[in-house]
């Protein structure tokens, strides 16, 4: 017996496969989810966390950590920080209580830059600057953020997770060990800040990078330097944050902030300075 098809099927068949492929919601880059307030993207994995920074179209978007995250086998300079000069951060990183461990980067000089002779900022997020944008319940272990000893420029605005907060907010938040070196603005969690953070701990070392061979500075920069445990300068507010690592410099050096015009409510460190 013979079975003869309708050739309506047979164009019917493609065209459905085709219509359900493209209704299929783009979940590849990470482990789930479509980025938005109510159905945030799900990152399970240390290439996920890299594929953040690659994707400056995301940085607007909602993000949950789903699983502790080490970043050992990214070195160097090789891990792709998070948001720019260019296109800063807006988006909402919820750690959900987790930990991403061994985060490095040695600021080799090839960064974007704000100006010839300096890179900044630089941090796991290296610039947060939209109102609404948030960076909570995160734990940072063993960080390292530093210039290469050939670098060839001025490396300011360094913290462990962000940079620069120009507007927004950072809350639940930690550093455990590792160090953080720069030149000017450096801080435990932060290098500046004109945000709000709140509820935030940092046990790291905070000091200058190496010296190394820089191109001069008009001198009204020269006296900026600023290193504190948990911020390096604060324009914003500060709101129970403790520190109790180790701080270093030459100017404007402090346990909680290097400098500070913003506000400090119920906040302490132990910090040895």
């Amino acid at each position: 017996m013979t079975t003869t098809i309708n050739p309506r099927v047979l164009w019917t068949i493609p065209l459905l496969i085709t219509i359900f492929t493209l209704s299929l919601p783009a979940y590849a880059k990470y482990g789930g989810g479509s980025g938005t307030a109510k159905d945030s993207y799900l990152i399970y994995t240390a290439e996920q966390m890299n594929t953040i920074g690659a994707e400056p179209n995301d940085w607007d978007k909602h993000f949950r950590l789903v699983a502790d995250i080490d970043l050992k086998d990214f070195g160097g300079s090789s891990f792709n920080l998070i948001g720019s000069n260019s296109y800063p951060f807006k988006g909402v990183f919820d750690g959900n209580g987790h930990t991403i461990s061994n985060l490095t980067y040695v600021v080799t000089g090839n960064e974007e830059s704000t100006y010839d002779d300096g890179i900044m900022p630089l941090g796991l997020f290296r610039l947060i600057h939209d109102p609404n944008a948030v960076i909570k319940d995160l734990s940072l272990l063993n960080p390292d953020i530093r210039p290469a000893s050939t670098c060839p420029k001025w490396v300011w605005f360094v913290g462990a997770l962000a940079g620069s907060i120009g507007s927004g907010s950072i809350s639940n938040c930690s550093i455990e060990g590792g160090q953080v070196q720069g030149e000017r603005m450096v801080g435990g969690l932060v290098g500046s800040n004109n945000g709000t953070i709140s509820d935030c701990y940092t046990i790291c070392t905070v000091g200058p990078a190496e010296q190394r061979s820089l191109p001069p500075l008009d001198g009204k920069f020269e006296r900026r330097e600023s290193f504190g445990g948990l911020a390096g300068y604060n324009y914003g507010e500060i709101s129970n944050c403790h520190t109790t690592g180790k701080v270093t410099g030459e100017q404007n050096v402090g346990g909680l902030a290097g400098e500070t015009s913003g506000i400090t409510i119920s906040s302490w460190s132990r910090s040895d300075v």
